[in-house]
Protein backbone atom coordinates (compact mmCIF):
# COMPACT_ATOMS: atom_id res chain seq x y z
CA UNK A 1 0.00 0.00 0.00
CA UNK A 2 1.61 4.07 -0.75
CA UNK A 3 2.36 5.75 1.89
CA UNK A 4 2.93 9.09 0.61
CA UNK A 5 -0.51 11.26 0.09
CA UNK A 6 0.77 11.41 -3.67
CA UNK A 7 1.38 7.66 -4.05
CA UNK A 8 -2.16 7.58 -2.64
CA UNK A 9 -3.66 10.00 -4.94
CA UNK A 10 -2.01 8.32 -7.45
CA UNK A 11 -3.22 4.73 -7.30
CA UNK A 12 -6.79 6.57 -6.73
CA UNK A 13 -6.10 8.25 -10.19
CA UNK A 14 -4.98 4.87 -11.75
CA UNK A 15 -8.13 3.24 -10.57
CA UNK A 16 -10.54 5.83 -12.14
CA UNK A 17 -8.73 5.45 -15.34
CA UNK A 18 -8.97 2.08 -15.51
CA UNK A 19 -12.31 1.53 -14.83
CA UNK A 20 -13.17 4.57 -17.62
CA UNK A 21 -10.31 2.87 -19.85
CA UNK A 22 -12.47 -0.59 -19.54
CA UNK A 23 -15.95 0.63 -20.36
CA UNK A 24 -14.43 2.57 -23.39
CA UNK A 25 -12.83 -0.58 -24.51
CA UNK A 26 -16.23 -2.88 -23.01
CA UNK A 27 -18.47 -0.71 -26.04
CA UNK A 28 -16.31 -0.91 -28.91
CA UNK A 29 -16.42 -4.47 -28.21
CA UNK A 30 -20.40 -4.24 -27.96
CA UNK A 31 -20.53 -2.34 -30.85
CA UNK A 32 -18.23 -4.93 -33.03
CA UNK A 33 -20.44 -7.51 -32.02
CA UNK A 34 -23.86 -5.88 -33.14
CA UNK A 35 -22.18 -5.24 -36.50
CA UNK A 36 -21.04 -8.64 -36.79
CA UNK A 37 -24.26 -10.00 -35.91
CA UNK A 38 -25.89 -7.37 -38.23
CA UNK A 39 -23.94 -8.43 -41.52
CA UNK A 40 -24.41 -12.38 -40.60
CA UNK A 41 -28.14 -11.94 -40.44
CA UNK A 42 -30.34 -11.74 -43.59
CA UNK A 43 -31.36 -8.58 -43.77
CA UNK A 44 -28.81 -6.53 -44.38
CA UNK A 45 -28.92 -3.22 -46.10
CA UNK A 46 -26.42 -0.72 -46.71
CA UNK A 47 -29.12 1.91 -44.93
CA UNK A 48 -28.56 0.23 -41.74
CA UNK A 49 -24.93 -0.68 -42.08
CA UNK A 50 -23.17 2.23 -42.76
CA UNK A 51 -23.65 4.70 -39.60
CA UNK A 52 -22.89 1.99 -37.56
CA UNK A 53 -19.82 1.36 -38.80
CA UNK A 54 -18.74 4.75 -39.42
CA UNK A 55 -19.53 5.02 -35.30
CA UNK A 56 -17.75 2.18 -34.51
CA UNK A 57 -14.91 2.71 -36.95
CA UNK A 58 -14.71 6.30 -35.00
CA UNK A 59 -14.49 4.70 -31.31
CA UNK A 60 -12.26 2.17 -32.52
CA UNK A 61 -9.72 5.08 -33.91
CA UNK A 62 -10.17 7.01 -30.93
CA UNK A 63 -9.40 4.24 -28.84
CA UNK A 64 -6.05 3.47 -30.51
CA UNK A 65 -5.54 6.98 -30.40
CA UNK A 66 -5.38 7.44 -26.69
CA UNK A 67 -3.99 3.90 -26.13
CA UNK A 68 -6.77 2.21 -24.76
CA UNK A 69 -6.38 -0.69 -27.73
CA UNK A 70 -2.98 -1.15 -30.04
CA UNK A 71 -3.42 0.51 -33.40
CA UNK A 72 -2.49 -2.46 -35.61
CA UNK A 73 -5.70 -4.56 -33.64
CA UNK A 74 -7.84 -1.01 -34.79
CA UNK A 75 -7.15 -0.96 -38.20
CA UNK A 76 -7.33 -4.75 -38.41
CA UNK A 77 -10.77 -5.22 -37.03
CA UNK A 78 -12.22 -1.70 -39.30
CA UNK A 79 -10.30 -4.05 -42.00
CA UNK A 80 -12.03 -7.55 -41.33
CA UNK A 81 -15.72 -5.18 -40.96
CA UNK A 82 -15.63 -3.50 -44.30
CA UNK A 83 -14.27 -6.96 -45.91
CA UNK A 84 -17.33 -8.45 -44.35
CA UNK A 85 -19.66 -5.65 -45.20
CA UNK A 86 -18.50 -5.43 -48.50
CA UNK A 87 -19.26 -9.15 -49.44
CA UNK A 88 -22.21 -8.87 -47.96
CA UNK A 89 -23.48 -6.36 -49.87
CA UNK A 90 -22.58 -7.45 -53.26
Amino acid sequence: MATHESARKASRQADKRAIHNQALRARARTGVKKLRALVASDKVNEKEVTPLFNQIQAELMKNAQKGIIKPNAASRTISRLSSAISAKLK
